[in-house]
């Protein structure tokens, strides 16, 4: 077995996980409502350690880090392997929903920020949503880019 084709499996492999755990939590904690709630909160209380398995403990710093790289990485590939083959318009659409629900998130989040009072029924309602589907669009555009490397 070559090194890409055991990367690309690994890279499957961990994607599916992490959307597995992310699933599981959905369901082993069902007082968090997924579109009032950002992903975080599952790492908080019993069953956290479920979270742990794609989070670790540096939350905060790893989002200022992780987040940036994540969406400057998934384009420059996105747009490299367009380049390359005609198979890549999957990860490139994956990763204008990556960034898109990004931007959601971010406005969301500028909105409701440190310093204005909480209102249950502005726009913090909607916080979980964004964050969702950038996890989840981000764990398919791994699958979909190693997708040809794996086979």
């Amino acid at each position: 077995m070559t090194f890409p084709l055991l990367a690309a499996r690994a890279v499957i492999a961990a994607a599916t996980l992490a959307l597995l755990a992310l699933g599981s939590l959905h369901i082993l904690k069902p007082e968090i409502h997924p579109s009032r709630n950002m992903i975080s909160q599952y790492a908080l209380g019993r069953h956290g350690w479920v979270m742990a398995l794609f989070s670790g403990k540096m939350h905060g710093v790893l989002f200022l880090i992780g987040v940036p790289c994540q969406l400057l990485a998934t384009l420059l590939l996105s747009l490299a392997a367009d380049s390359e083959s005609s198979n890549a318009s999957i990860p490139l659409l994956l990763t204008g929903l990556i960034w898109l629900s990004f931007v959601t998130m971010m406005a969301i989040m500028l909105m409701v920020g440190p310093g204005k009072p909480s209102n249950p029924n502005g726009p913090e309602r909607f916080l979980g949503l964004p964050n969702r589907l950038f996890m989840i669009t981000y764990g398919v555009w791994l699958m979909a880019a190693a997708w040809p490397m794996a086979h």
